[in-house]
């Protein structure tokens, strides 16, 4: 699935973002501050409509203009409203600075104008929803409009969002912005659909209703699969909505030149079909073995080589899986790489294309109840879905890094980590210590860790018992492209501002309780909290 620029820049919270009046950014409305509120009881199912923090799914942090100037925003999540053709979400705005602001471009993603910056995250059938838009990616979204924000007035908002699974009690919103993200908002049935405001919001009043526009004409809809990709020296494993790949790599299996399996082959075997019995579903097959190799050698040769390997393969998974699955081997050479050869990692992206691919269709599971398998410690378990997660702050910190980039000091805060469905947060606030050199063109913390379309790859966890890196999380699939990955904004990067921002990554075995955190250039933390 290819997924548009426009869409990328909403869901990465990445792009141009608002105007201001051009008045002093550090001045604020005297508006009491969010504190932490006691955790809600977790189940499967998740919590009732009715079970909302004290403070409300509330978060105050920074909104960006098109040139990097941050405006400060209190924002509440109220619900998400399910109907049969959309969803709703409900929120409120609140300017927490001591003048108005515009909201033009600031909450919109990319777009001039309404809220098109957030999206919806369901973690446990692994998907993420863009706002409905007028014509296509590029257009406003449905729903509100912006204004210009009273200082401490309350706006109520909402923002339309393709039809919801009914299974799903409750999701995770990102914003367009530094405020984090919003895990724990409820999904309810909607009983009364939205109606047209067409009148300015008129402050002082409880919670003046912003302008907006329904639905209509040519509605462009978009929801994107989650692919998350865990890597070690063995193997790679790719997880998506309904389907995996395991890459295995061949200088492990096999010795130079040859499709004869080694003897570690064994074990790594023995793993993947434990792996593929617990989570193939026999009834959508086949399994799809495939083998690749570098790019040295004849084509031909390639090409015989690769089948020859994938070959050597099915014919083992065959042995230890019996006769109730069905499969289809192909060699394709050195067709499809997966990394760059010729550059100076040269060995090492050769190696990344030397693999057997084994993918199957996944059995659909509910929260908290795949299969786990007993395997050695080279390879975990395979992780449950955990239910989707509950709100939270992440307003304690485990520990605090700093760095130098390009003559520019960065202090790093990293809260505990925790488990919302199929994947862990990270959750991570930076802050610049000075203005950047005169001259220099703005940047944000996600150019500064850049790997995966300017946002914050460089970031890993890492199992300290198996020693697997879950690496990141794909939004689609761009096999011909460099992948966008789930993660938040950078903000801006003005001096002493708090920016919150977060990584997903997949979630590791289960029971795992703390993780190693690959920093990029804060450096490797051990210990890190996984809750």
């Amino acid at each position: 699935m290819r997924m548009s620029s426009a869409l990328m820049l909403v869901a990465l919270g990445v792009g141009l973002t608002g105007c201001t009046d051009g008045t002093d950014p550090g001045a604020r409305a005297t508006v009491p501050a969010v504190t932490s509120s006691p955790s809600v009881a977790t189940g499967i199912g998740g919590p009732p409509a009715s079970a909302v923090p004290a403070t409300g799914f509330t978060r105050d942090g920074f909104y960006v203009t098109h040139s990097f100037n941050p405006i400060r925003f209190r924002t509440q999540m109220l619900r998400i409203e399910r109907f049969p053709d959309y969803s709703v979400l409900r929120f409120k705005v609140t300017n927490l600075e001591e003048r108005q602001e515009s909201g033009l471009f600031l909450f919109g993603g990319g777009a001039s104008g309404g809220f098109g910056g957030f999206n919806l995250v369901d973690s446990v059938n692994r998907k993420m929803y863009s706002s409905l838009r007028a014509g296509n990616a590029y257009g406003s979204a449905f729903g509100s409009t912006d204004t210009w924000f009273q200082p401490g007035i309350a706006y109520e908002g909402f923002v339309y969002f393709p039809a919801l699974p009914t299974t799903v009690p409750r999701m995770t919103v990102l914003s367009y912005g530094s405020p984090g993200l919003f895990a724990g908002i409820p999904v309810v049935d909607g009983t009364e659909p939205p109606r047209a405001a067409t009148e300015p919001p008129v402050p002082p009043g409880p919670s003046p209703m912003l302008e907006s526009v329904l639905p209509q004409g040519t509605v462009w809809r978009s929801s994107a699969d989650l692919v998350g990709i865990t890597e070690s020296d063995v193997r790679s494993t790719t997880t998506g909505a309904t389907e995996e790949t395991i890459g295995l790599r061949t200088d492990v299996l096999f010795a130079f030149d040859s499709a004869t399996l080694s003897a570690k082959a064994k074990t790594v075997l023995d793993e993947v079909a434990a792996e593929t019995r617990a989570k193939a579903d026999p009834a959508k097959p086949p399994i799809v073995v495939t083998g690749h190799t570098d790019s040295k050698g004849a084509d031909a040769y390639n090409l015989k080589l690769s089948r020859q390997r994938a070959n050597a393969v099915q014919h083992q998974l065959r042995t230890r899986l019996g006769d109730g699955y069905q499969y289809r081997v192909s060699g394709l050479g050195e067709s499809k790489p997966i990394a760059e050869e010729g550059g100076a990692d040269d060995e090492q992206a050769r190696a990344r294309n030397r693999r057997v691919e084994i993918s199957y269709q996944i059995k659909q599971t509910t929260p908290e109840s795949t299969t786990t398998t007993t395997t050695p410690a080279t390879r975990p378990a395979t992780s449950p879905i955990a239910p989707p997660a509950q709100f939270r702050l992440d307003d304690r910190t485990v520990t605090e890094r700093t760095a130098t980039i390009d003559g520019v000091g960065y202090r790093l805060k990293v809260p505990p980590t925790y488990r919302d469905g199929a994947y862990l947060v990270v959750p991570l606030e930076f802050i610049r210590d000075k203005p950047l050199p005169a001259g220099r063109p703005q940047t944000t913390f996600s150019d500064l860790m850049s790997g995966c379309a300017g946002n914050y790859t460089d970031i890993k966890a890492i199992d300290p018992t198996t020693k697997i890196t879950q690496a990141r999380v794909e939004i689609g699939t761009r096999p011909d492209r460099t992948p966008y990955c789930l993660d938040g904004a950078g903000g801006g990067t003005a001096p002493n501002i708090p920016v919150q921002s977060y990584v997903y990554l997949p979630a590791p075995a289960a029971g795992t309780t703390t993780i190693t955190l690959d920093a990029g250039p804060f450096g490797m933390i051990d210990n890190v909290p996984v809750e």
